[in-house]
């Protein structure tokens, strides 16, 4: 079972910052301050580090919209020694069985994270190139509640 702990303090941000860095794709101080500011200063987002059992197997940063109804996956990813396991979808659905209020999750992506996000049920829609050699898409994902 995977548990979800807030990410809530300078220190503990960047003692996620390695699992987190992969899924922002860059190294770069100022970027890594303008997340860290998003993420303890911006109410609506949350950043948390996944844990399966003790071990910390991924970070999940989102943006609930005003009404609940919306989510934006802002960053998702998996400890190098645990993907190809299955450890990203099972992070996704956590999240959705966590918050069954949010009606649609989006996420915006770029070519080698795609194919996950369709693989986990989003439907993706090809937004092209948005920067230069970058292609990016959209994805939308409608999750089916859980029934007791």
């Amino acid at each position: 079972m995977l548990t979800f702990r807030r990410i809530a303090t300078r220190a503990a941000f960047d003692a996620f910052w390695h699992l987190l860095a992969p899924a922002v794709g860059s190294t770069d101080p100022a970027r890594r301050e303008a997340l860290r500011a998003l993420y303890l200063e911006d109410a609506g987002c949350t950043l948390c580090a996944v844990y399966e059992g003790e071990d910390a197997v991924g970070v999940l940063g989102w943006r609930l919209a005003p009404d609940s109804r919306q989510g934006e996956i802002r960053h998702v990813s998996v400890a190098q020694a645990r993907r190809g396991q299955g450890v990203g979808r099972a992070i996704l659905l956590a999240l959705a069985e966590r918050l069954p209020e949010v009606e649609e999750w989006v996420a915006e992506t770029d070519d080698e994270a795609v194919g996950f996000y369709v693989a986990v049920g989003f439907r993706a829609t090809d937004l092209g190139e948005r920067y230069p050699g970058v292609r990016r898409y959209l994805c939308r994902w409608r999750p089916v509640p859980l029934r007791p």
